[in-house]
């Protein structure tokens, strides 16, 4: 059970299943960002096979949270 209470309404999940942890994998820049004399790179990190389907993915940073924010697209059904 996961239950919202900063809304005015609040609102309760109920998940019904076997949870599943996710496999995780970082993925490297591509080739043309590691040629580039960009001072940026960018990291990929995926993760799948997890249930439930709600998920909240933070990047750590030597070792707290990276200061900086990231675009968390919202998944599509069945690609979680």
């Amino acid at each position: 059970i996961f239950t919202q209470n900063f809304l005015i309404f609040p609102i309760s999940l109920f998940f019904t299943g076997k949870r599943h942890a996710p496999s995780v994998f970082l993925l490297p820049p591509p080739p043309e960002e590691i040629s580039s004399s960009l001072p940026t790179l960018s990291l990929t990190c995926l993760a799948r096979g997890f249930f439930p389907e709600s998920i909240d993915v933070q990047w750590q940073k030597n070792p707290g949270a990276a200061s900086r924010e990231s675009q968390n697209p919202k998944n599509s059904p069945q690609t979680f």
